[in-house]
């Protein structure tokens, strides 16, 4: 009858198991990107058209239209319009 001993894990077996998870993660990373993007209420919006000055000729607000995962989204500023931004649409 045998005694039981554990077996030592080498190593460079578990920085190679490491390596090939981080592989399958960058397989599918285009795909959780898009899937993130999508759920992500907080996400890019790009600027469309040029910004709208408010009625009043010297104001510094301007209306800026921007379209995003969740679609197209009217934004007040102070000052110009960044052609990307992050926008938060929990607030709306």
């Amino acid at each position: 009858m045998n005694i039981y001993r554990p077996r030592k894990i080498a190593p460079l077996r578990v920085l190679a198991m490491v390596l090939r998870g981080m592989v399958a993660l960058l397989r599918e990373g285009p795909l959780l990107l898009l899937a993130l993007l999508i759920l992500s209420p907080v996400g890019p919006h790009l600027r469309v058209g040029s910004p709208d000055p408010r009625h009043r000729p010297n104001e510094t607000r301007m209306i800026c239209d921007y379209f995003g995962s969740r679609g197209r989204v009217a934004v007040m500023r102070q000052g110009s319009c960044p052609l990307i931004t992050l926008l938060d649409r929990r607030n709306d």
